[in-house]
């Protein structure tokens, strides 16, 4: 039989969510779970760490959008070809959580059926 393609979307409970977009979408330095705060800077997303350094996507097509502002977007969506991530985003100033902005992530990705 040939290969089947189907689009689930996926509840990643076993992962925090920190490390699945620190494997499907590196940044140059550091990991996600260190941003502060993302913005979109000439179609370019930007990670604003704890420490105030910047960095970056290592591959900067994965970007695909970003919803509200772009110095303090609502959500971004990020791609690899068959993973699609939309992480929603809440005011990272006013918040005490372990992860100030991830606020929700969802991935929706391709399977490949038999």
């Amino acid at each position: 039989m040939g290969t089947q393609e189907t689009t689930s979307t996926a509840d990643f409970t076993q992962a925090p969510a920190t490390e699945i977009l620190d494997r499907q979408f590196p940044l140059i330095s550091g990991t996600h779970k260190d941003v502060s705060t993302y913005l979109v800077y000439f179609d370019h997303l930007m990670a604003i760490k704890t420490d105030g350094t910047t960095t970056s996507l290592v591959t900067p097509s994965q970007f695909q959008d970003a919803d509200g502002s772009l110095d303090g977007p609502n959500a971004i969506v990020l791609s690899n070809g068959d993973t699609s991530v939309q992480i929603r985003l809440r005011n990272c100033a006013s918040s005490n959580a372990p992860h100030p902005c991830i606020d929700d992530v969802r991935i929706e990705t391709v399977l490949s059926a038999c």
